[in-house]
């Protein structure tokens, strides 16, 4: 396996500290080489990519991952407001998707020609083929397929029973 030669700078966008707990946690596991931030998905995300008070000096990412469960309608408000922002024509932003989120953005882009949907990616092969090549390389891959339409990784099961959890407990 080559090692990537320098490390990415990855934004994750989540709210659940389990879930960014068990995103952590398989980063570590594949040993991937990354700086990891995180910020929330309100405001927050928005003002960190645009380096606006309090994140005036935070590094520009290589990559944004949107841990996006469409479970909640902000997310689909905020996807369109990060899509926006020119930031994202230099960088890719990945989707940490379940099957349930895939069909809510299938249903709601499937007549948008700009919204190239692909098969998602399984988190494990993600982060071996970033472990795999040159972070040139892989850029390279994720920001054709980013700019073509939506770059899908499917999270593992894990994340679907956190997620259960996190809907029940804001029911109560």
């Amino acid at each position: 396996m080559t090692e990537v030669k320098s490390r990415l700078n990855i934004l994750l966008i989540e709210d659940c500290p389990r879930r960014l707990r068990l995103a952590r946690e398989a980063l570590e596991k594949a040993k991937t080489f990354c700086r990891l931030q995180t910020v929330g998905t309100g405001g927050d995300s928005t003002r960190y990519l645009l380096q606006q008070d309090p994140y005036g000096t935070a590094p520009t990412p290589d990559l944004v991952l949107f841990d996006f469960t469409g479970a909640d309608p902000r997310e689909l408000k905020l996807l369109e407001s990060l899509r926006s922002l020119d930031l994202f024509k230099s960088v890719p932003l990945v989707l940490l998707t379940l099957p349930d989120a895939e069909a809510l953005l299938e249903e709601k882009y499937e007549s948008r020609p700009d919204r190239i949907m692909f098969s998602p990616i399984e988190l494990s092969g993600f982060l071996s083929t970033m472990n795999s090549l040159t972070k040139e390389r892989f850029m390279n891959a994720v920001s054709l397929i980013s700019s073509l339409g939506f770059v899908l990784v499917r999270a593992p099961a894990e994340f679907a029973e956190t997620s259960t959890a996190d809907s029940m407990s804001r029911a109560m």
